[in-house]
């Protein structure tokens, strides 16, 4: 028997339905997979946002309110030790970390 009588032709209509039907599917792949991703991000900033606010609560105090927090990160940000200080992180913050040989190093650095 000859491979074309067991197999059923499609139309061209038919054709065109199974691509569109395909990237229907692929579209809906695609969507499932961006979702995940962000999904994946937003569980990660949040985390970051509650480590972040469990060392300023622990550092800067858990008795203030929302709004005296609020003001005093404003205040202590404005100074130009701090400000230095934030942009030099911020720049750095891709580098390893350093390496620390003896106490005299952390004085140096510190």
């Amino acid at each position: 028997m000859d491979n074309d009588n067991k197999r059923k032709r499609l139309t061209p209509e038919e054709q065109l339905a199974n691509i569109k039907e395909k990237q229907a599917q692929l579209k809906s792949q695609e969507q499932a997979i961006k979702n995940r991703q962000k999904d994946k991000e937003r569980k990660a900033r949040t985390r970051r946002l509650i480590e972040k606010g469990a060392l300023a609560e622990t550092y800067l105090g858990g008795e203030l309110t929302l709004e005296q927090f609020k003001s005093l990160l404003d205040e202590i940000s404005q100074q130009p030790y701090v400000k230095d200080s934030i942009r030099k992180f911020t720049t750095t913050a891709s580098m390893p970390p350093v390496q620390l040989q003896n106490e005299s190093d952390k004085k140096e650095i510190f």
